[in-house]
């Protein structure tokens, strides 16, 4: 993956996010493979997750936290 490619992710508009920090956001997939699947996704475009930033991963790992809480919330 070109790190400038176009990301179709990044244009999901921020009123369809679950949450979201400075690095990455939350969305709800919308082809779930089960119920309450979400996608965290960096604002950054990376191949995989191993690509990303200290900083980047860290964001990540506390969305997911964050997400949990919500998921929990909700289902």
């Amino acid at each position: 993956m070109r790190p400038d490619a176009p990301s179709p992710f990044l244009e999901i508009p921020e009123a369809e996010w679950l949450c979201a920090n400075s690095l990455c956001f939350a969305i709800y997939d919308r082809f779930p493979v089960s119920p309450g699947h979400v996608l965290v996704i960096t604002r950054r475009v990376v191949p995989t997750y191993f690509d990303c930033t200290t900083a980047e991963q860290a964001a990540v790992m506390k969305l997911v936290g964050e997400v949990k809480r919500l998921l929990d919330e909700r289902l």
